[in-house]
């Protein structure tokens, strides 16, 4: 019988086997340095498919591919198929730049036109590849390798350009490595475009419920988005996480949904409610609940309705609708319901008050701790001076300044002169004998005392004035210029700065009433 030599045998024959198992290559490539090379492309193919945000999914392909492809650098641009043109935003310093060009033009934009992967050993060498970024950025550009990102459709979503292989050039290996590695990068960016369309498609529906809370009280609008602002910093303040300030957000925005089943002889009343009054306004907290619970939320949102109607709950349990007590009350709702009251206090965008001094409001916040409010929450509201946010882009200030408008695409529309009623950041309301339905746009002259500026609006809403035989119209402007943002933010900074001036030299504040149950 043969033993042989026991373990230092088997010892060797597994070490030959490993070197025979390493050497053996298919076209040039070990079959380990394959194997290594698909498991990385996995991992990172599994890390890119996790990953929602579009601008970071996109840095990680950039690094990725480098690793993976062993080299200096990377690149990747993306197919506007609005535009037939491929984007790729770039680094300059603390700033992010987007920089465009046709399809079709340079190596990258003949890869998205045609389809076809090109390999360049000598880029110097080759007509296409354009000398003057090389000069521009001290880069010396040798190795490229340029590839399609492809969808399930066979459609060029994008381009990957590897530059300057570590060693040597790139081999057909290197293709079909980036090959298997921009098949997945393709699927990951459509996945994240598609939740970038779709989160884009669930803010507009909330701006557009927003808004028509608005044109439903103009008195108190920019009130939700303001409240918003208000609630997203505590809630960072206090560690939450980025799903629940995103739901905080939401609740926020659409606290007062409900106001729609308020009739406006209650809901605009410019004096003190009666009690039967002040009941049927109460009843806004419930309705909103009941409106926003037929809303299909995704998972991360259920509790939106919930917060959203808990804003006038009291920590002493004397609140509405439900009463509730203490730890019965959601922290986000405790958030809510103090960042609502400031800003009724504080707001000076109501025609029948003046703005309540910042100090006397915060001082109601501090006496209502334990009673109204939860101590933990004014305190990092207070102490860290959150309540200091822009508000002019969502206050309406008084500014009846002459308007002329046409209605754009309406060939019988003639130029109309008309009052505005009142101005922010974001739109306007003014006063017209002329119907106009909700979304159409507006070309508008608007003019501010030696500025006059010219700006596109959209109607949200139209309400007419029985008495008055006229309409009120509430316009949000449309992809105002820097320099048109600028003109009429200055304007409202002097004119909400003479206001404010005016409601300090005023000591005779509202009460903690009705203006704050309305809100």
């Amino acid at each position: 019988m043969y033993h042989g030599n026991g373990p230092n045998q088997i010892c060797t024959c597994a070490r030959k086997k490993k070197e025979m198992s390493a050497a053996v290559k298919v076209n040039g490539v070990t079959i380990e340095k394959k194997l290594a090379d698909l498991t990385l492309i996995l991992e990172i193919s599994k890390a890119m498919s996790a990953q929602r945000d579009l601008d970071t999914l996109l840095e990680m392909i950039i690094a990725n591919t480098t690793k993976v492809m062993d080299a200096d650098r990377s690149s990747l641009f993306l197919v506007d198929q609005d535009t037939n043109e491929l984007w790729s935003r770039i680094a300059q310093g603390a700033e992010i730049s987007e920089i465009r060009f046709p399809v079709g033009v340079g190596i990258a934009g003949h890869v998205a036109k045609t389809g076809e992967t090109i390999n360049i050993k000598e880029a110097y060498e080759d007509p296409r590849f354009n000398k003057e970024v090389d000069k521009k950025t001290g880069y010396r550009t040798k190795t490229i390798l340029c590839m399609p990102m492809i969808n399930h459709e066979g459609k060029v979503i994008g381009v990957i350009q590897v530059l300057n292989k570590i060693n040597g050039i790139f081999t057909d290996y290197d293709e079909e490595l980036l090959s298997a590695f921009c098949s997945n990068a393709a699927v990951a960016v459509e996945n994240a475009e598609l939740y970038k369309e779709k989160d884009s498609l669930f803010k507009s529906l909330i701006k557009t419920l927003a808004a028509t809370i608005d044109a439903r009280d103009p008195v108190t609008a920019g009130h939700s988005q303001r409240v918003a602002l208000y609630t997203v910093n505590i809630a960072r303040s206090l560690g939450f996480s980025e799903d629940d300030i995103k739901a905080m957000d939401v609740a926020a925005t659409l606290h007062d949904v409900g106001k729609v089943g308020v009739r406006d002889e209650v809901l605009l009343k410019p004096g003190r409610l009666t009690f039967e009054e002040y009941q049927k306004i109460q009843l806004h907290a419930t309705y909103t609940k009941e409106i926003l619970e037929q809303i299909h939320f995704a998972r991360d949102l259920k509790k939106v309705p919930y917060i959203a109607s808990c804003h006038h709950e009291r920590m002493d349990g004397k609140g509405y609708p439900n009463k509730l007590r203490g730890h019965e009350i959601s922290m986000a709702a405790k958030i809510l319901a103090v960042v609502d009251v400031f800003d009724a206090l504080t707001a000076y965008d109501r025609p029948y008050k003046s703005a309540m001094p910042l100090q006397k409001a915060l001082s109601i916040l501090n006496e209502g701790k334990g009673t109204q409010f939860d101590p933990e929450v004014v305190d990092v509201f207070v102490m860290n001076h959150l309540y200091n946010i822009e508000r002019r882009e969502f206050t309406r200030i008084g500014m009846g300044v002459e308007m002329q408008y046409s209605v754009v695409a309406e060939d019988n529309s003639g130029l109309r002169v008309d009052q505005t009623i009142d101005v922010s950041g974001a739109g306007l309301r003014f006063t017209t004998k002329q119907f106009i339905p909700r979304g159409k746009y507006l070309k508008m002259t608007i003019q501010l005392p030696g500025k006059p500026i010219d700006v596109i609006g959209r109607v949200v809403s139209i309400k007419k004035n029985p008495i008055q035989e006229n309409y009120d119209v509430c316009v949000e402007f449309v992809n105002l210029t820097k320099r048109t943002k600028e003109t009429l933010a200055d304007h409202l900074v002097d004119l909400s700065d003479e206001i404010a001036q005016a409601s300090i030299e005023d000591e005779s504040g509202p009460k903690l009433s009705d203006d704050v149950h309305k809100n």
